[in-house]
Protein backbone atom coordinates (compact mmCIF):
# COMPACT_ATOMS: atom_id res chain seq x y z
CA UNK A 1 0.00 0.00 0.00
CA UNK A 2 2.77 2.38 0.75
CA UNK A 3 4.82 1.57 -2.32
CA UNK A 4 1.37 2.35 -4.67
CA UNK A 5 0.67 5.67 -2.64
CA UNK A 6 4.45 6.91 -3.29
CA UNK A 7 4.26 6.11 -6.73
CA UNK A 8 1.42 7.87 -7.42
CA UNK A 9 -0.83 4.74 -8.03
CA UNK A 10 -3.55 5.99 -5.98
CA UNK A 11 -3.84 9.50 -3.30
CA UNK A 12 -5.23 7.43 -0.18
CA UNK A 13 -7.17 4.68 1.49
CA UNK A 14 -10.50 4.59 3.30
CA UNK A 15 -10.22 2.05 5.89
CA UNK A 16 -13.22 1.26 8.20
CA UNK A 17 -13.44 -0.50 11.56
CA UNK A 18 -16.01 -3.30 13.16
CA UNK A 19 -16.15 -1.91 16.28
CA UNK A 20 -16.55 1.49 17.96
CA UNK A 21 -14.70 2.74 19.97
CA UNK A 22 -12.48 -0.12 20.16
CA UNK A 23 -11.86 -0.71 16.49
CA UNK A 24 -10.64 3.13 16.37
CA UNK A 25 -8.48 2.93 19.64
CA UNK A 26 -6.42 0.35 17.91
CA UNK A 27 -6.25 1.84 14.12
CA UNK A 28 -4.69 5.42 16.35
CA UNK A 29 -2.66 3.31 18.34
CA UNK A 30 -1.33 0.58 16.64
CA UNK A 31 -1.72 1.45 13.00
CA UNK A 32 -0.53 5.03 12.36
CA UNK A 33 2.29 5.29 13.98
CA UNK A 34 4.16 3.22 11.55
CA UNK A 35 3.24 5.29 8.52
CA UNK A 36 3.72 8.21 10.92
CA UNK A 37 7.58 7.03 11.18
CA UNK A 38 7.79 6.80 7.66
CA UNK A 39 6.48 10.45 6.70
CA UNK A 40 3.14 9.13 5.56
CA UNK A 41 0.99 10.71 7.95
CA UNK A 42 1.70 14.44 9.83
CA UNK A 43 2.26 14.35 13.62
CA UNK A 44 1.43 18.20 13.63
CA UNK A 45 -2.32 18.57 12.81
CA UNK A 46 -3.35 21.81 13.81
CA UNK A 47 -7.11 22.17 13.31
CA UNK A 48 -9.38 20.63 15.76
CA UNK A 49 -11.69 19.37 12.62
CA UNK A 50 -10.46 18.06 9.50
CA UNK A 51 -12.52 20.66 7.98
CA UNK A 52 -10.00 23.06 10.00
CA UNK A 53 -7.09 21.21 8.93
CA UNK A 54 -8.04 21.06 5.04
CA UNK A 55 -9.14 25.22 5.23
CA UNK A 56 -12.90 24.16 4.03
CA UNK A 57 -15.25 26.51 5.56
CA UNK A 58 -18.50 25.72 7.67
CA UNK A 59 -21.49 25.56 5.47
CA UNK A 60 -24.23 27.70 6.99
CA UNK A 61 -27.69 26.15 7.77
CA UNK A 62 -30.86 27.81 7.42
CA UNK A 63 -31.62 25.39 10.53
CA UNK A 64 -29.30 26.99 13.08
CA UNK A 65 -29.84 30.53 14.43
CA UNK A 66 -27.07 33.05 12.58
CA UNK A 67 -24.06 33.56 14.73
CA UNK A 68 -22.66 36.99 16.05
CA UNK A 69 -19.63 38.51 14.45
Amino acid sequence: MEDWFRSGACDGFMMGVPTLPLGLERVVDLLVPGPQRRGLFHHDYTGATLREELGVAVPGSSHLAPQPA
